[in-house]
């Protein structure tokens, strides 16, 4: 449910104390939601950085030798178990 100012004005100057500490409450948590333009932005982000590090990751395995490779392998599937 959305408000307006005015209404949250008047709503607020006639309620109680607690009241208005419940209404603050409200709106700071309510602050605390993300944006869809900065969840977009993020998810990008976290794309981009996933998408470097892989790409960081083929560079270093494509400066292995095979022997250095097979030893990857075998220690990535005994940790995999």
């Amino acid at each position: 449910m959305t408000m307006k100012i005015e209404d949250l004005i008047k709503s607020f100057s006639a309620s109680s104390y607690e009241e208005q500490l419940e209404q603050i409450r409200r709106a700071r948590s309510a602050r605390t939601m993300e944006r869809p333009v900065a969840a977009k932005k993020r998810v990008k982000k976290e794309a981009k950085a996933k998408a470097q590090n892989i790409d960081k990751l083929r560079m270093l395995v494509s400066k292995m030798t095979p022997e250095q490779r097979a030893q990857l392998a075998l220690k990535l599937k005994g940790e995999g178990k």
